[in-house]
C-alpha cells in the first residue's frame, strides 16, 4: 500500500510555487480538481488516465483523510492531495501556465445573499485560476444550483483569458462529460437538474 507521504503534497515551509517535475518525477500533464469531496471523480480520472498527473484540493480535513485512504486502496501513484483554501493554494503554490485542466464539482453554493462573497467562483478566483492554466486548457464547472451557475458564468465570461465552450444543464444534455462524482450521480438519479459549463484558456 502507498505511504501517506507519497500522496500528501506538503506546502508548509514551502516558499515558492511547486515544480511539477519534482513533485511527480516527470513532465506529464497536470490537472487539478478543487473540492474533491468523496474522491470518486478524481480517482476515476486518475485511474483512466495513467499518463496524466492529478492534484486534488480539499478544505475539509475529514474528506481529505478519507481521500488519502481511498487513493491508497486504489494504488494510484499519479495523484497528490492538498489540504487548504483553493484561492490561497492556487495563488501561492501553483505555477502560472502549468495546468492541463481545472475541475470544480458542486462547490459550496452559499445560497444566502449575505454569504455570496464566500463563493469560490469570484472574478478574483477566476483570474488566478486562468493564469494557472496552459493555453487551450479547460476550466470545467458543475453545480446543482442554477443561481450559482448564473453568477459563475458572469465571472467566467467576464475574464479576458477564457473563451466559452459550452454552458448547459441535464435537462438539455445528459451528463455532458466523461466522469462523474458521487454527488452528481445521486442528484441525477433523483431527477435534480444539474448545470455544467466548460471554458478554455485562449491560445
Amino acid at each position: 500500500m502507498l505511504d501517506e507521504a507519497a500522496i500528501e503534497l506538503n506546502y508548509h515551509n514551502h516558499e515558492s510555487a511547486f515544480d511539477w517535475q519534482q513533485v511527480f518525477g516527470d513532465a506529464a500533464p497536470v490537472e487539478i480538481e478543487i473540492g474533491f469531496g468523496k474522491c470518486g471523480f478524481l480517482i476515476s480520472m486518475a485511474a483512466d488516465q495513467p499518463d496524466k498527473r492529478f492534484v486534488g484540493i480539499e478544505t475539509s480535513r475529514k474528506y481529505y483523510r478519507k481521500g488519502i485512504r481511498k487513493i491508497q486502496r486504489a494504488d494510484l501513484t499519479n495523484v497528490k492531495l492538498l489540504l487548504g483554501e483553493a484561492l490561497h493554494l492556487l495563488g501561492r503554490y501553483i505555477p502560472e501556465n502549468s495546468l492541463a485542466g481545472l475541475h470544480i464539482n458542486f462547490p459550496d453554493p452559499w445560497p444566502k445573499k449575505r454569504h455570496a462573497k464566500r463563493r469560490l467562483l469570484s472574478p478574483e478566483f477566476v483570474e488566478v485560476a486562468a493564469q494557472r492554466l496552459l493555453p487551450a486548457a479547460n476550466f470545467a464547472l458543475a453545480t446543482d444550483m442554477e443561481a450559482y451557475m448564473i453568477d459563475a458564468l458572469i465571472a467566467l465570461r467576464g475574464n479576458a483569458q477564457l473563451e466559452e465552450i459550452f454552458a448547459t444543464n441535464s435537462r438539455e444534455c445528459e451528463m455532458p462529460r466523461r466522469y462523474s462524482s458521487e454527488y452528481e450521480r445521486e442528484f441525477f438519479s433523483a431527477g435534480k437538474t444539474l448545470y455544467y459549463a466548460t471554458f478554455r484558456k485562449k491560445p
